[in-house]
């Protein structure tokens, strides 16, 4: 999405290219994200279990390959039934479709990938142990225990070494990662299970990040430790960026969305789910803002159910009301009226030329219009003269003009909203408009100053000024 970030340069005051930063921060090959135990198409999952019967509430974190995750709470087998962890994964997770649900673009069902368990005392049983707190009852038992994981499938179709590289506190893998073992304690909230430890931001495999100058000062060899969420995570930096959108605190760290998500996995399973989306709907397709929905297919969409519940905000629309302002309004048309007038009086100041140089060296043309130059090279002279007036003047006028507008921008402490503005403020017409501006207006000048020019000189014979001498 970098490459939809419009004004690049003056939004985050960096140069470069935002397509090759995202290049640099992309996720793959080496540094791809493990994608967790592949799950076979269908709807039950189902985990076998092994030992003493599970007493704890299990949530299994369930990923799509498009980047979408959800939480799927586990319910123990009945007395009497095969001993196993089940859930169906095409019911809804609270308002949302379950992930057995979801399509592609092309409406075909995504692959699955589970990535995390958590394991955490039963809701009644977190609720006793909070009110004996409330008591001041601390003789409770820490909650504790142990029961193995076996087979995982789907629909009765089995996922292949389901356990493969999976860690977490109290489990151990078998040799063939066909089952594991966990002996849990819970002291506080969960405990975690990962099937993707490894990966960016790993000791051994720093994650790549753009950040602001304050956090690259303290790298070492490139390398910088984020904190994130009270884990520290090695970063390699690969670009310095003054500042970025929604960032105004002025720290950051720009990272692929997906080395994100694992890394927030790993303590907090199936927290990973974005909060803020930025989409590309380009000029032919607004969005929505407020209530008000456009008549696209992407507005129509966000204002359904249950993207109506969303805050939306659309940059046409923010650009329109800031443009809209009663200061802005004013503050503009107070710059217009001002560049106009400007350029009025540069052309008045030309056709006065003309007519004063005219005025006053009369006798020298009387004189030498009787000596036989002709009226019409008399009257190109003076349009000359106010040429040879234009050729250095408006070069400086334009540079001294793009001075002040560039000094104007960067001296404006606050925006028409009465904020600072963040990214600073940057001239709303570029160079070319200002020389066109000018090219214009010295076009127009030129022409009248010629209009006075062709319309000296006219009589019929040589008129005798009063500064001829007799």
């Amino acid at each position: 999405m970098l490459r939809h970030v419009g004004r690049w340069s003056a939004v985050t005051g960096g140069a470069g290219d935002p397509v090759d930063l995202g290049r640099r921060l992309s996720t793959t090959g080496a540094a791809a994200v493990p994608d967790g135990t592949a799950l076979p198409a269908g709807r039950r999952l189902v985990v076998a279990t092994t030992g003493d019967r599970v007493r704890v509430a299990v949530t299994a974190v369930v990923r799509a390959d498009d980047g979408r995750e959800t939480g799927v709470p586990l319910l123990v087998s009945a007395p009497g039934e095969p001993p196993a962890l089940s859930a169906d994964l095409g019911a809804a997770v609270g308002a949302a479709p379950g992930p057995a649900t979801w399509k592609d673009a092309t409406g075909r069902p995504v692959p699955l990938h589970l990535v995390a368990l958590t394991v955490r005392q039963p809701t009644d049983e977190a609720s006793r142990t909070q009110h004996a707190l409330g008591e001041r009852n601390v003789d409770l038992t820490v909650p504790a225990g142990r029961f193995g994981l076996g087979a995982v499938s789907v629909d009765g179709a089995p996922a292949a070494a389901p356990w493969r590289d999976w860690t977490g506190t109290g489990l151990e893998v078998a040799a063939d990662a066909g089952s594991a073992a966990l002996a849990y304690r819970i002291t506080t909230g969960s405990v975690a299970l990962t099937a993707r430890a490894a990966g960016p931001g790993a000791a051994d495999q720093p994650v790549a990040v753009a950040v602001d100058p304050g956090t690259a000062a303290a790298a070492r060899g490139g390398l910088v430790t984020v904190v994130l969420e009270r884990r520290s995570v090695l970063a390699r930096v690969v670009a310095v960026l003054p500042r970025f959108p929604t960032a105004p605190d002025g720290r950051f760290a720009v990272l692929d969305v997906t080395a994100l998500g694992r890394l927030v996995d790993l303590d907090q399973p199936g927290a990973s789910s974005p909060t803020e989306l930025w989409l590309a709907l380009g000029a032919a397709e607004p969005a929505v803002v407020g209530e008000r929905a456009s008549a696209s297919a992407a507005g129509r969409v966000l204002a359904a159910a249950p993207f109506d519940r969303l805050a939306v905000r659309e940059q046409t629309v923010v650009a329109r009301t800031l443009s809209t302002d009663p200061v802005a309004v004013g503050a503009r048309g107070l710059l217009a009226a001002g560049a106009l007038l400007t350029l009025l009086v540069a052309a008045a100041a030309l056709v006065l030329l003309v007519a004063a140089e005219a005025a006053d060296d009369a006798a020298q043309a009387y004189a030498w219009e009787a000596d036989g130059v002709a009226p019409a090279t008399l009257r190109g002279a003076l349009w000359w003269r106010a040429v040879a007036v234009v050729l250095p003047a408006v070069p400086a006028g334009v540079l001294v003009g793009v001075v002040l507008s560039r000094a104007t921008s960067r001296l404006v402490a606050v925006t028409a909203t009465a904020v600072t503005p963040q990214p600073p403020l940057v001239p709303g017409t570029g160079l070319g408009w200002g020389l066109a501006a000018a090219a214009g207006g010295v076009v127009v000048a030129l022409a009248l100053a010629g209009a006075v020019a062709l319309g000296a000189l006219r009589e019929p014979l040589p008129v005798r000024d009063a500064g001829v001498l007799r």
